[in-house]
């Protein structure tokens, strides 16, 4: 999967009939994304137990080793790490983030990553706020600060 928009506006392989894995309100797991696999960029967490998960999970090149580049799909999606499932009790135990503050830390967090691996003008970011319902959607700016301020209030 390229990654590449498509005649119609879609991305190639991306079959918009079956865009979610997993939603909480304004927040979205979207399939075919993968931003978050991108480990290579993760700031190593508090705890030494993950930290050493998460360390052999990394490929030489940054993905997770179960990250299938092909689909963008995990391999291990069913039996992943607590760490690799976002929810607002993995948001909570591993960041600290109230339930309340859930779902617009996680949306600025998916945000941030996608933008950061694919740019803040990709597909893959017009696809992230079309799932988690664009049209309402804040400007990113606004996501950004206010994910900032509770991150920095927490």
């Amino acid at each position: 999967n390229s990654g590449e928009a498509v005649e119609g506006g879609g991305v190639d392989g991306w079959d918009p009939t079956n865009k979610e894995w997993n939603r909480v309100g304004s927040w979205v797991c979207m399939k075919q994304c993968g931003a978050c696999c991108f480990l290579g960029a993760s700031d190593p967490p508090d705890d030494p137990a993950i930290a050493a998960q998460l360390t052999e999970m990394t490929a030489s090149d940054g993905w997770c080793k179960h990250f299938d580049k092909e689909t963008r799909g995990c391999t291990i999606y069913e039996t992943r790490p607590s760490f690799c499932r976002t929810s607002v009790d993995s948001f909570k135990s591993l960041y600290g983030v109230p339930e309340e503050q859930f779902e617009t830390v996680a949306r600025g967090a998916c945000c941030e990553a996608i933008g950061d691996l694919y740019g803040f003008e990709s597909p893959e970011l017009d696809r992230y706020k079309e799932t988690a319902g664009g049209s309402d959607w804040p400007d990113l700016d606004d996501v950004f600060s206010t994910e900032d301020a509770l991150t920095r209030d927490v």
